[in-house]
């Protein structure tokens, strides 16, 4: 588990230092690591939960689409 967190961690700080530098959006510098950083966080957010919903409910939901 603790790997998993770490690994984590390093996709946010990635994400975070890809905005810094890449400026999309032709945002800042500091205010693009921002949102590098609460878009990979949403997406640690997004694993975590969908971790947690059943192989079944996933199926159901994806028939009735």
């Amino acid at each position: 588990m603790g790997e998993l967190l770490i690994i984590r961690f390093i996709f946010i700080a990635v994400l975070g230092f890809a905005a810094y530098f890449l400026h999309p959006f032709n945002l800042e510098g500091p205010v693009a690591a921002g949102v590098g950083v609460v878009a990979g966080a949403a997406v640690v957010v997004f694993e975590v939960r969908i971790k947690q919903v059943s192989m079944r409910r996933l199926i159901g939901a994806a028939r009735t689409s």
